[in-house]
């Protein structure tokens, strides 16, 4: 199996509660993540996830209130691990940061290199999404 990790920040002019509301609202992931086109639950804290390319997955998810943390982990599809978001606050901005961590299953092997920017864009994305969301008031 072939491991992808980075990471990826960005500062948002908000406290961490507002975000840590935004990004852990379940259904609401595929408005951000646009690699995610649909989530719904299966179970206790079991979720199937639709992807945006012809693939399912099960995910589970942790929640940590008190540290603004959000683990999203992958047990079963295309690929599996985990991705962590995280956010830090210094008094006026926060810094939501995510981190990915996911090996790659025998079917996306041949294609890490791509999947790897491919992945590490549609973060950037995302991470600039909840920004504008959060900063445009809706998010409060």
């Amino acid at each position: 199996m072939k491991e992808l990790k980075f990471a990826r920040s960005i500062e948002i002019n908000s406290k961490p509660d507002v975000i840590y509301k935004v990004i852990t609202d379940i259904p609401r992931i595929p408005d951000f993540w646009h690699g995610t086109r649909e989530i719904n639950k299966i179970g206790e804290n079991r979720y199937d996830v639709k992807f945006a390319f012809p693939s399912r997955a099960v995910s589970t998810f942790e929640f940590d209130r008190n540290s603004f943390i959000f683990i999203q982990n992958y047990i079963k599809g295309p690929f599996t691990g985990y991705t962590k978001n995280t956010i830090k606050y210094d008094g006026n901005k926060s810094i939501l940061t995510t981190e990915w961590n996911i090996k790659l299953g025998p079917s996306l092997i041949l294609f890490s290199r791509r999947l790897q920017g491919h992945f590490e864009s549609g973060a950037e994305n995302a991470l600039k999404r909840i920004k504008e969301f959060v900063e445009s008031n809706a998010g409060e």
